[in-house]
């Protein structure tokens, strides 16, 4: 759906942000009758929460370090560098 290994994702007080003002316009729309909006943004916020804080991998980290299984981890390149 999105980039989740942008950089922009990379602090977590914005993905904090984004998963409470999603979760809470569902609410919004909740309380105002909105049952359709209201599933479409709890679903939004559901796939926020687990893309962007239950999944989440920064770029180079433990999952994003872009390792493909075809060289061991911490093994070095052609030229001698990590």
């Amino acid at each position: 759906m999105f980039d989740t290994g942008h950089p922009w994702f990379r602090p977590l007080w914005r993905r904090v942000v984004l998963a409470l003002v999603t979760g809470g316009w569902a609410l919004v729309e909740l309380a105002g009758g909105n049952t359709g909006w209201a599933l479409v943004f709890m679903a939004l916020a559901g796939w926020v929460v687990w893309a962007l804080l239950v999944t989440y991998a920064p770029e180079g980290g433990a999952a994003g370090n872009g390792n493909d299984g075809a060289t061991p981890p911490g093994a070095k390149d052609d030229d001698g560098a990590p």
